[in-house]
């Protein structure tokens, strides 16, 4: 099985690295990655300027784009056999609408919209407490043997969030749940008389038990199926 592994932290990021340890026992990797950290890039594609593709191994490049130019170019201008887009492990949770705003996310989600099916997995961290990268690897490579032999509409995604490394273990379960639909309380301060972005207290975020963010901040792996398709609705 072929898989192609990117990320929105960068090339260099602990969390990529992780991610080929979990998964190269699982088949053929090909990584395709930023040149630089890009959280929160949402689905940001790049078509008004070159992009420059640097190969640093066999089948590990950086890209001057986004993760989801860093998909479209494995998939249309090396035209890798890819069998799973797998992105991540992202330096921080990636729960609830949230998934709207991650480049972790939308370099899956790119790859659906081609056909390919994905997983997004994400690390929540509580604080300054640091990722714990050993349990992240092990965790994953068990839920991702699993998910990659399973069934899965291809208008669909999984989306996983690992806990806070106090409650990671390598053998820490896994809780189907969907996705929080409370935001992220955010907030502005002026200074200078320009705006600037006020950090939110991240782990008191509105949630139900039921949600990923819940069973995430419950000390469990959360594990949603996001679809792309719309339904129709009717105009009154």
């Amino acid at each position: 099985m072929n898989f192609l592994l990117t990320n929105d932290d960068g090339i260099d990021a602990e969390g990529l690295r992780a991610l080929e340890r979990a998964f190269a026992p699982l088949g053929k990797l090909y990584v395709i990655a930023p040149d630089q950290h890009l959280s929160g890039c949402s689905h940001t594609v790049t078509t008004d300027r070159p992009l420059d593709l640097v190969e640093h191994n066999k089948n590990q490049y950086s890209l001057t784009g986004t993760p989801a130019d860093c998909v479209r170019v494995a998939i249309k201008h090396l035209q890798l056999p890819i069998d799973w887009v797998i992105s991540g492990i992202n330096h921080g949770g990636n729960l609830g609408v949230d998934v709207f705003m991650s480049g972790t996310v939308a370099a899956v989600r790119e790859g659906v919209m081609h056909g390919i099916p994905g997983i997004a997995i994400s690390h929540f961290r509580n604080g300054a407490v640091p990722f714990h990268w050993e349990n992240a690897e092990k965790a994953v490579n068990r839920l991702g043997s699993e998910l990659i032999n399973k069934p899965i509409d291809r208008q669909s995604f999984w989306n996983i969030n690992l806990p806070d490394s106090e409650h990671l273990k390598a053998d820490t379960t896994y809780e189907l749940a969907p996705l929080e639909p409370e935001p992220l309380p955010v907030s502005y301060e002026q200074r200078d008389g320009r705006l600037h972005y006020v950090w939110g207290n991240y782990v008191n975020r509105p949630r139900q038990p039921e949600t990923d963010v819940g069973v995430c901040f419950g000390g469990k792996i959360s594990l949603s199926l996001v679809n792309l398709q719309t339904k129709n609705a009717s105009i009154p």
